[in-house]
């Protein structure tokens, strides 16, 4: 008869990622990759032979995938069958690499502690101004509160929210796209072709953005019914998805502490309505060293910012905004997340210090018929140099992925006074959903 301790019939809630699984790689995606940490299997053993009832809680099991992937991990490295979830289970115990205890009253332990760990680890590889973004997937299917989350912070951020099968799809049809004009090493890896120096010139814009924008998925993605029906919700109404959509491919270049894409407001382009709503989806995994979209916390109250030419860019687009700025906030994001935001929300990418293209896609929804849309995003993004429809859209199953509806105004930009000047006469629409 087996003798068990103190721990008896009580649960003990035990984290995965660098814990059990040693995740010295960081994420890769869903599948662990990394062996256990030592003596993790000696320590599961020890609570169970105590009577613990042994749970796993990781934000991997957000998606059943997810939750196969640690159990077929935890088969293949000799550990017994345990209760895995991404729920906070009621435990006598957390066993946990960021978990700080608190002891009652003593909240400056508390802050030592947090202060500790917010620069170690991938907060320092980030760098330790990049807080992280406050996920929604709890809200995922209540509209009303993610639209106040919107209207509070300028973002919402659903991690798992579309399935990583329907994203992947995508991603290897880009993969082959970049692997044939010699980008990438093969066409079912993000890496770099050794040789390579994949920038974008005139030139290879011209060679290279056209074969994207071509792809019908690529398109097709941005109709998904759960993108759809998402916005609709937060925008109060029937919308429709701007033909123009941004594939962004994000080379290596980038150091540490600096941008790849510089700080802005979308609405710097859009000009005509205040209430698009932004859909960022990344296409590979986002790490420290390869980072993705950054949100800069709560802008999006400060309605319209004036621009600086002197921070770069062909047109006068960007802010003086600094890349530490210590309102910077991102995540180490997965396939099949996706981030909401709105407009007039300051927004960037962080740098791409990896060997690997980073590839990720910017859609934007507005609500039909109420207000105009610039004219030039009825075209592919980057036309004139990008072909237009008729040529990109040849063998495509349908083009309703890139139809304007009849009832939406297409205003033109004007042609009597330069991007800056027009910048500095704007003045933003009011927001319905903002209350601005």
């Amino acid at each position: 008869m087996t003798e068990y301790g103190e721990l008896s019939g009580k649960v003990v809630a035990v984290d995965f990622d660098g814990v059990l699984h040693s995740y010295t790689s960081g994420w890769t995606g869903y599948v662990p990759v990394d062996p256990p940490e030592p003596g993790a299997l000696r320590f599961v053993h020890w609570l169970i032979g105590q009577g613990a009832e042994v749970v796993i809680v990781s934000s991997r099991a957000n998606r059943p995938e997810g939750t196969e992937a640690i159990r077929t991990w935890l088969r293949t490295h000799g550990f017994p069958e345990l209760e895995v979830t991404q729920t906070k289970v009621r435990a006598v115990a957390y066993v946990d690499d960021r978990a700080v205890p608190y002891a009652q009253g003593d909240w400056d332990d508390c802050q030592a502690r947090v202060s500790l760990l917010s620069g170690s680890n991938r907060n320092e590889r980030r760098g330790p101004h990049v807080k992280t973004l406050f996920p929604s997937a709890d809200a995922a299917e209540d509209i009303n509160e993610l639209t106040s989350r919107l209207v509070r912070d300028g973002y919402v951020y659903l991690p798992g929210f579309l399935p990583a099968d329907t994203v992947e799809a995508v991603t290897g049809q880009l993969r082959q796209a970049l692997h044939k004009i010699g980008w990438l090493a093969g066409p079912d890896t993000s890496k770099v072709a050794p040789g390579a120096e994949p920038k974008f010139t005139g030139d290879s814009f011209r060679q290279v953005y056209p074969v994207i924008q071509q792809l019908e998925e690529f398109h097709q993605l941005a109709h998904d019914d759960r993108i759809l029906r998402l916005m609709a919700g937060l925008l109060g109404g029937d919308i429709f998805c701007h033909p123009a959509k941004v594939c962004r491919i994000s080379t290596p270049s980038a150091g540490a502490g600096a941008y790849f894409t510089r700080a802005h407001q979308d609405f710097v382009v859009l000009h005509t309505c205040s209430d698009v709503l932004t859909a960022w989806i990344p296409f590979t995994p986002c790490t420290p060293e390869s980072q993705g979209l950054r949100i800069l916390a709560d802008s999006h109250r400060d309605g319209f910012l004036p621009t600086d030419a002197s921070v770069g860019g062909a047109r006068p687009l960007y802010l003086p905004v600094a890349a530490d700025d210590p309102r910077w906030m991102t995540a180490d994001y997965a396939v099949g997340d996706l981030v909401v935001f709105h407009s007039l929300t300051v927004h960037g990418a962080g740098p791409n210090a990896s060997d690997t293209v980073r590839l990720s896609a910017d859609v934007r929804y507005q609500r039909t018929g109420d207000e105009p849309m610039r004219a030039e995003f009825a075209h592919p993004h980057g036309w004139p140099r990008t072909p237009d429809w008729d040529e990109l859209c040849a063998g495509w199953s349908t083009r309703a992925w890139v139809d304007t509806p009849d009832t939406v105004p297409l205003e033109p930009m004007p042609t009597d006074v330069s991007y800056g000047e027009y910048l500095s006469t704007l003045v933003t629409p009011p927001s319905r959903l903002l209350g601005l």
